[in-house]
């Protein structure tokens, strides 16, 4: 507890002392300036020498001529107007502060009454140039457009709330669940155990390398890496996390500040890759490669416009050119991170001697996993498991793969068949409905699923998946059923005779459709209204799965993609079922007091807890017995807590 406190009063302190430790000042570290008027080189550093100072050497502030200290000087100028508010508080007073952002205290979201005003305000000051380059359309234009990003990333909107969706930013200030990983392996700015680079904070920043640029660039890398839910307590922190996002370029990037001040002129490959000047390549980069390039319509994508369209209206001013990105490559498609889908599931790209003419590749571009040996090449946002070792990295992926990334190398087509032998039986309201190819292209959107850890691991994890979903879909219980009662999963599609319409009818972010029932479907049995929305934004059809929850009754890879979001994606306070199995979930002194130890019997606590707690039942062996008969299919030891009969339900836990 001393080191948060220490670290709290350090940033409340003074925030001249934390520029003055950064290493890096100008756009390279969110437009910080050098401390003490001292020279900023041509790479953004700051220092006293000739290396500093002579224009002849690039310097581009406080030189030793002054050619460039003069315009420099003249920006910072500029970065102090507008009295205590600067450049930002001549655009945007409280009271517009209040009006543009009027829910964000409704008690209905989760981080009420964190952003405040002045936490914004006092953030900006730090970042001179933020609101004050250009004139004063694009000064507006340029806050509009922070401001409609980070409002979708923090949005607790939906259809039909008070005063519109998209008066609802600013909702929340840490990722939903706040799922494990996000962890990179990178020595510069390493992970600590048991510490969670998830989104948060307006801009939602996330993995450990941000976290450590961002803590480096103000003086604060080993705090930032090591409590980086800093950015959940401290609002003007928060703030400047989403502002050096904002202001810093990334790795073939340009800054989002430059896209939109107009200073970013686009190269050849740009234009070639559709990315043209507009607050489009501003998603792009932010997070173009879940969004962008996909050549239609993206809910993600309108909400990011309208959040933007709603401020410039406010302001005054033109939206401007190029709104979307749906027919842009995204940035770094030749070298970069295949896949943020999933914590752990980044894979780096390199780009194989293969032509292509299609502005999407199938065979150009090959994967390495940054956690294993697995190749994949990258097919327009699908990410597919291809040979081990270098020969899988040529044109086509060097072929002998159906295509569900690590699934595929432990699920063959015969071993399916084997695994469910029954599921086709004309005794199956199901039967035709669940395939191999619709489960491995349902795969493909979930990479780190049976790809993580050593062969046992993984091989357990698919065991466990479909011990679980067996369960849920079958059909041999208390018959005697031919071969016997574990070879009858995936039987059912839908739930029989369900219970209730399944709608929780407080829950305005994901609203039931009148006539909708919400009951299990799929081989997870998905049920709930808010299990279908959450499952749908995943994926971008959240309009559409609250809809039509039936798509999931008659679109197989839709069902598994159900199931396997639902694996992979922590619920509430609960663990992903993901996390539990692989090993990468440490439970909290309060699991222990509940008997929540590592093992299959707290994905069964996650996935229907109402079995447990209440000693030896027929479900729960029903499941044990289904996961054991896989694991002696795959050759591997089920491990230890296999039942949930003496846990707690995780649902009656008091923080739930």
């Amino acid at each position: 507890m001393r080191l948060h406190t220490l670290l709290f009063s350090s940033l409340f302190l003074s925030y001249a002392v934390v520029l003055a430790t950064a290493v890096q000042c100008g756009e390279e570290a969110g437009g910080a300036l050098c401390p003490g008027g001292i020279c900023r080189s041509k790479w953004g550093y700051c220092g006293t020498t000739d290396s500093y100072c002579l224009v002849e050497n690039g310097c581009q502030l406080n030189c030793t001529d002054g050619d460039s200290g003069g315009g420099g000087g003249g920006g910072g100028g500029g970065g102090g107007s507008g009295g205590d508010g600067g450049a930002l508080g001549d655009i945007i007073s409280s009271e517009l502060f209040e009006e543009m952002l009027p829910y964000r205290n409704d008690r209905r979201c989760p981080a009420a009454n964190f952003y405040t005003y002045d936490a914004s305000i006092a953030a900006a000051k730090l970042y001179p140039d933020f609101a004050a380059t250009g004139d004063n359309d694009t000064r507006k234009r340029k806050v509009a457009a922070f401001l409609g990003q980070t409002s979708h990333e923090t949005t607790g909107g939906w259809e039909g709330a008070p005063g519109g969706r998209y008066a609802w930013g600013y909702c929340f200030n840490e990722e939903v669940g706040c799922p494990a990983g996000y962890c990179d392996n990178n020595p510069n700015y390493p992970c600590y155990a048991g510490v969670n680079h998830c989104g948060r904070g307006p801009m939602q920043l996330s993995w450990n390398y941000n976290y450590g640029q961002f803590g480096e660039s103000i003086g604060q890398k080993e705090e930032l890496l090591q409590h980086p839910e800093v950015l959940k307590t401290n609002v003007t922190l928060s703030f400047m996390s989403a502002l050096w996002l904002w202001m810093t370029a990334q790795p073939s990037k340009p800054s989002c500040h430059s896209v939109i001040t107009g200073e970013w002129t686009p190269s050849a490959n740009d234009i070639a890759a559709g990315r043209l000047p507009g607050y489009g390549v501003i998603t792009n980069i932010i997070n173009g490669g879940l969004e962008c390039g996909n050549g239609g319509t993206d809910d993600r994508v309108e909400s990011r416009i309208k959040f933007y369209e709603r401020y410039c209206d406010i302001l005054g001013v033109s939206y401007g050119p190029n709104l979307d990105c749906y027919n842009q490559r995204p940035f770094n498609w030749a070298l970069s991170f295949c896949s943020n889908a999933l914590p752990g599931s980044a894979m780096q790209c390199e780009k194989q001697p293969c032509s292509a003419t299609a502005m999407f590749p199938t065979a150009q571009w090959c994967c390495r996993d940054a956690n294993n040996d697995y190749y994949r090449h990258k097919k327009i946002g699908f990410r597919t498991n291809c040979n081990k070792g270098d020969a899988g990295c040529g044109c086509g992926c060097g072929g002998g793969s159906d295509g569900g990334g690590g699934l595929s190398s432990i699920v063959t087509r015969e071993v399916f068949e084997e695994m469910l032998p029954y599921r086709n039986d004309p005794r199956c309201p199901a039967a035709g409905f669940y395939t191999y190819d619709a489960l491995m292209a349902a795969a493909k959107a979930y990479p780190a699923f049976a790809a993580t850890g050593d062969d046992a691991t993984r091989k357990r994890e698919v065991a466990a998946f479909f011990g679980q979903t067996s369960h849920e879909t079958a059909a041999g219980r208390g018959r005697n059923p031919p071969g016997g009662p574990f070879l009858w999963g995936y039987c059912y599609s839908k739930e029989v005779k369900p219970l209730s319409e399944y709608c929780e009818w407080t829950n305005q972010q994901f609203p039931c459709v009148p006539g909708q029932k919400y009951y299990g479907r799929g081989p997870i049995q998905l049920t709930w209204n808010y299990n279908y929305g959450q499952f749908g934004a995943a994926i971008g059809k959240e309009k559409e799965m609250l809809e039509n929850p039936d798509l999931l009754l008659t679109d197989a890879s839709l069902a598994f993609q159900s199931a396997l979001w639902f694996w992979m994606t922590p619920q509430r306070l609960m663990p992903s079922c993901h996390d539990v199995i692989v090993g990468a979930w440490m439970p909290s002194a309060r699991d222990k007091a509940a008997g929540r130890f590592p093992g299959y019997g707290v994905i069964t606590n996650i996935i229907n807890g109402g079995q447990c707690g209440r000693g030896r039942n027929a479900a729960g062996e029903d499941r044990i017995g289904f996961y054991k008969r896989y694991c002696d299919m795959f050759g591997v030891n089920p491990g230890d807590y296999l039942d949930c009969y003496n846990q707690k339900d995780f649902r009656k836990d008091s923080l739930y």
